[in-house]
């Protein structure tokens, strides 16, 4: 879109906030990267599209409520202690 531009501020200005994007960046490609192997690996075993289609579907489901439910708990319990249940487990 024309006219839309980036505040790129936070990134020039905040050591902490480009570590901290830089490691969301990586997360998020590694998730996505397994979402792909995962799906050629359930094709390759079975020859499925259904197969693939309710891995996934799966899987989106655990990502979505994992999200919403690690939220909820992140903003009702102390986070440090989250924290070390969820490396934990």
């Amino acid at each position: 879109m024309p006219g839309v531009v980036l505040d790129l501020g936070p990134l020039r200005s905040s050591r902490s906030f480009r570590v901290l994007f830089a490691s969301r960046v990586v997360a998020l490609l590694g998730v996505s990267l397994t979402l792909v192997a995962l799906s050629v690996q359930v094709y390759g075993l079975t020859g499925s599209s259904l197969a693939v289609g309710t891995v996934n579907a799966v899987a989106g489901t655990t990502l979505v409520a994992g999200t919403l439910l690690g939220g909820v708990l992140a903003d009702r319990l102390e986070r440090r202690a989250l924290l070390l249940i969820a490396r934990g487990a």
